[in-house]
């Protein structure tokens, strides 16, 4: 037996369950409908080559809840706090960006072609003495690295944390003996 209204049968010509819940099980018992998916699968197994994009957009669902997010153009997810990555090398062997059109004298004379975020860090520590405080991978927790300028100024909102990169140890002892003196040298001047 189920409880049912019999006027409101015959107005909207369906079934409707009519019950009255309380408690906390009514979230629990509306969002079960608002996020339910398809009610039906359909699988095929084939041999041969198959082509994984009509693969991919034949399987892919996407449920009423997930196309208003995609069309409010919601963020689907984002990283709490934000993670700057931090350059570190060795003097002159930072990475360049560079088109493919232009010639290595082109990409040499650019301006602050040899201006990056560590170099700026040894700069603004040179400059000011509010930031000798903060490591290097500390340093975008309290200031933030302007693109454009090429330098760093003091953070006025938002929590980043700094991480270096990777450092590969078949560079060597040499390598991180020769970079922990320029950091050194770079902090004391």
């Amino acid at each position: 037996m189920v409880p049912h209204c019999p006027q409101l049968l015959l107005l909207f010509d369906c079934h409707i369950n009519v019950e009255i819940s309380t408690g906390l099980g009514t979230v629990k018992y509306l969002s079960k409908y608002i996020y339910k998916g398809p009610d039906r699968a359909t699988i095929k197994i084939s041999g041969g080559m198959q082509n994984e994009i009509k693969a991919h957009l034949d399987g892919h669902f996407i449920g009423p809840t997930e196309a208003c997010w995609k069309i409010f153009e919601f963020n689907i997810h984002r990283e709490l706090p934000a993670v700057q990555c931090l350059p570190i090398y060795l003097p002159n062997e930072h990475y360049v960006n560079f088109h493919v059109h232009q010639t290595v004298n082109e990409v040499l004379a650019r301006q602050n072609v040899e201006k990056t975020q560590l170099t700026a860090w040894f700069d603004y520590n040179s400059a000011h003495d509010d930031g000798l405080g903060f490591t290097y991978w500390q340093f975008p927790q309290h200031y933030t690295w302007n693109t454009k300028n090429k330098s760093w100024y003091p953070r006025q909102y938002a929590r980043v944390i700094g991480r270096m990169y990777f450092v590969l140890s078949s560079k060597g002892e040499q390598f991180f003996l020769q970079l922990l003196l320029t950091i050194f040298e770079g902090k004391k001047s």
